[in-house]
Formats: structure tokens, sequence, C-alpha cells
């Protein structure tokens, strides 16, 4: 966490790159969400970019959208099929 924590800190072209790495990052996976599939993509892109900058490959990118998954290289998305189905409670 140390390492990814300092990649964040020293990631000066993309700060809002940063802060979401800062919060969304738990061992060594991150998970966020985003308004718009461009809005991912987008930070898919910038988030890569800035880890590779510190030696760091992203891998095991996972998206409930196809054309965000569309926009991973095949060889950094996750082997596995994720299947994210919330459920919301009555009343909330």
């Amino acid at each position: 966490m140390f390492v990814l924590q300092h990649a964040a800190d020293k990631c000066v072209e993309f700060s809002t790159v940063a802060e979401k790495m800062k919060d969304n990052f738990y061992s060594d996976n991150m998970i966020d969400s985003f308004e718009t599939e461009e809005e991912a993509m987008d930070f898919a892109r910038q988030v890569t970019k800035s880890l590779e900058a510190g030696g760091f490959t992203l891998t095991a990118f996972a998206s409930s959208s196809a054309k965000v998954l569309a926009s991973i290289p095949t060889q950094h998305r996750s082997p596995q099929k994720v299947t994210v189905n919330f459920v919301m409670a009555k009343g909330r």
C-alpha cells in the first residue's frame, strides 16, 4: 500500500486520478464507479499511465460495461468474468 500511495503522491499529471487512487485501493485492488462509460475509460487510461510511470502494470480490469472492457487491452483484463448484481433492500 505504501508504494501505491507513493505513486499516487507523485501523480501530478492527473490529480483527480491520484485522489481516487488514494481512496479506492485496497491491498492491490481498486474498485470505483463512474457516471459514464467515457469517464470510466478515461480513468482507466489515466490510472494506467500514472502507475506505469512508477513501474506498475495494472491488470485484471473488470467492468459491467462491454464498451469499457473493449477499451482495455486484452492482456490487462481479468481472465474471469465478474458478475455485479446488487440488490437494493426495500425502503432504501
